[in-house]
């Protein structure tokens, strides 16, 4: 799981996105994080900005 693959499977993204929030509430810099973390909060940035530009 802890590779750019997890990224295609959906059951991963919380415990990604729990590794991301966890490092973040630590004051850890960006650079702390993995590859396949920072590809999922750029999927999660893209996403919420998709949001507020079709909103449902």
């Amino acid at each position: 799981m802890y590779s750019d693959r997890a990224l295609d499977m959906p059951a991963a993204w919380p415990l990604i996105d729990a590794g991301i929030s966890f490092k973040s509430a630590r004051g850890l810099p960006m650079e702390s994080l993995s590859g396949y973390e920072l590809q999922r909060l750029g999927r999660r940035v893209q996403d919420r900005e998709l949001r507020r530009l079709r909103p449902e």
